[in-house]
């Protein structure tokens, strides 16, 4: 819901989840960066209920906030995996069938944040520097790299071009 690394988000201490702020603190990400993360009113609300339902304690800082069933941090590769398994019980999968990688959500975060912020009426080139902040990036260009265009998209930016550039968009959806 965040957009983060799956590392990032497997490193987090219960201290570095602070639900009275909505706010997450992302130590040592990529490129050894430290960043501040808001989370949504409704992250906020399901990460209280799950801080309550495995028993975290606020006054344990230091203590894991996804701590694994054998103590300490899960690894991100088995993370990743069950991850996968979820995906693919819940019949989400690639065009080949097989279950997307867990960093697929990161990107999926991305296109949906800058969806949103245009839906908004952002200015999409101003909101993509403040995209790429947000997910720890060091440049728009690495920002960038996550975006795609969407299929579903091609007839908002037809009508809006309407007259323009006749014939560029496809007609038939993919």
């Amino acid at each position: 819901c965040c957009g983060l690394r799956i590392g990032e988000a497997l490193s987090l201490r219960v201290g570095d989840v602070d639900l009275a702020d909505a706010v997450i603190t992302v130590h040592k990400a990529k490129h050894n960066r430290t960043r501040l993360v808001p989370m949504s009113p409704s992250l906020v609300t399901h990460a209280r209920r799950y801080a309550v339902a495995v028993g975290l304690v606020p006054e344990d800082r230091e203590a894991w906030f996804f701590p694994s069933p054998r103590g300490g941090a899960y690894h991100p590769g088995s993370a990743t995996t069950h991850i996968q398994g979820l995906m693919l019980q819940a019949g989400v999968t690639t065009s080949s069938g097989g279950a997307p990688r867990a960093h697929d959500l990161r990107h999926s975060y991305a296109v949906a944040a800058l969806a949103k912020m245009h839906a908004d009426g952002v200015d999409v080139y101003a909101g993509l520097p403040l995209l790429a902040t947000y997910m720890g990036h060091a440049d728009i260009i690495s920002a960038e790299y996550y975006l795609r265009l969407d299929p579903s998209a091609w007839a908002g930016i037809e009508q809006a071009m309407a007259g323009t550039y006749t014939g560029l968009f496809p007609q038939e959806a993919m």
